[in-house]
């Protein structure tokens, strides 16, 4: 007599045969013989039997229903419909960053040696991690401030024929009172729908109705969830890489839209580190993007453009990101989710006991 686990073993192999399952049924034998928690027949009474399955299947994107019937003999113990509503990956998200949409500006002011801030060896003697007062007044703003030497003499405009300083700040001016933050994934999850209908059928099998309407599951990888004759549980799966894994999302925090970042390797110039300090633009890090030179009398400054609120129109990067990959979208639960189109393959695990008679 088999024992419960040869019982497993036999209704994993038939389970897995098709690898995904077709449209059509996939029927399993069942016998008393396969298990041996059978009571002893007395006086010519059945046997009756408590069976243990654990039937494996497969469903995938290319093949999202599935059907599997259980048979004693000729006679329909169980049946189960089942169809992949959808397959996700939820991102567990991490902010790193808040920031403004900025213009990036710049001024600078020539001194000869000797005169106002230039004092003393010039540039290489002179703090500018502090205000220089040639340009205070643009210090409302983050910014850099540098210091180069000038060229001196009558010739410049300098009664000292030394070298000068040329005293250069960039700075980031608001363009809109939007507060932006820009956020990672640290990890993605999966998430699987699946509607099953079906059940334990009435007759010889069990006395007890164990049939049930269509119920939609929402499964994690590894954690069970309870089906009225048993368990279903999402065993594995197998889905595509995308690069999405690794993206940054930009989300506008005073509208909610979100979009993933089109800069690549970049960050913002303007990089704070709370709500609070990106609206009042203290306490933030300025990364200059300027490409400055000297002239004779200024310095002429070429700085990039970084529009943010740009990103969310961008086709392509705005939420809901859609192609025949992927959609990617924020759920009813405001977290970023990426439901997978193609080449997912995902296995399911279903428990559940049997009782049946035998003459």
């Amino acid at each position: 007599m088999w024992t419960s686990s040869s019982l497993l073993l036999l209704v994993l192999i038939s389970s897995l045969l098709p690898s995904t399952m077709s449209s059509s049924c996939h029927q399993i034998p069942i016998s008393h013989d396969l298990n041996s928690n059978c009571q002893d027949p007395i006086d010519g009474n059945p046997v009756f039997c408590t069976i243990q399955l654990h039937p494996i299947f497969s469903l995938s994107t290319d093949q999202r229903s599935g059907c599997i019937e259980f048979l004693k003999e000729d006679e329909l113990i169980a049946k189960f419909n089942l169809n992949l509503v959808k397959y996700s990956r939820v991102c567990d998200e991490e902010p790193e960053l808040f920031t403004r949409d900025v213009d990036i500006q710049y001024a600078s002011s020539k001194r000869c040696k000797h005169a106002g801030s230039c004092q003393g060896g010039g540039c290489s003697s002179i703090d500018v991690s502090r205000p220089v007062n040639e340009l205070r007044r643009f210090y409302e703003y983050p910014g850099k401030t540098t210091c180069e030497e000038s060229c001196g003499g009558f010739g410049c405009g300098c009664l000292d024929p030394a070298s000068g300083c040329l005293f250069t700040r960039t700075f980031a001016v608001p363009r809109s009172n939007e507060i932006y933050q820009l956020s990672r994934c640290k990890s993605w999850k999966d998430v699987a729908v699946l509607d099953i209908k079906g059940g334990l059928e009435n007759g010889k099998a069990d006395p007890v109705d164990g049939k049930f309407e269509k119920r939609t599951f929402i499964l994690n990888p590894g954690k069970p969830d309870r089906l009225p004759t048993g368990t279903i549980t999402m065993s594995m799966s197998s889905t595509p890489f995308y690069d999405f894994v690794h993206s940054r999302f930009l989300t506008n925090l005073n509208s909610s839209s979100t979009a993933a970042w089109t800069f690549k390797d970049e960050y913002p110039y303007l990089a704070c580190y709370s709500v609070d300090g990106a609206m009042s633009m203290k306490n933030c890090t300025f990364t200059d993007p300027c490409k400055c030179k000297p002239a004779q009398d200024e310095a002429i400054c070429d700085c990039p453009k970084m529009i943010l609120s740009e990103t969310f129109t961008h086709a392509g990067y705005g939420f809901p990101i859609v192609n025949e990959k992927y959609h990617i979208m924020r759920d009813e639960n405001h977290r970023i989710m990426a439901e997978l189109k193609q080449g997912v393959v995902v296995q399911f695990q279903m428990g559940f006991n049997v009782n049946a008679r035998w003459q």
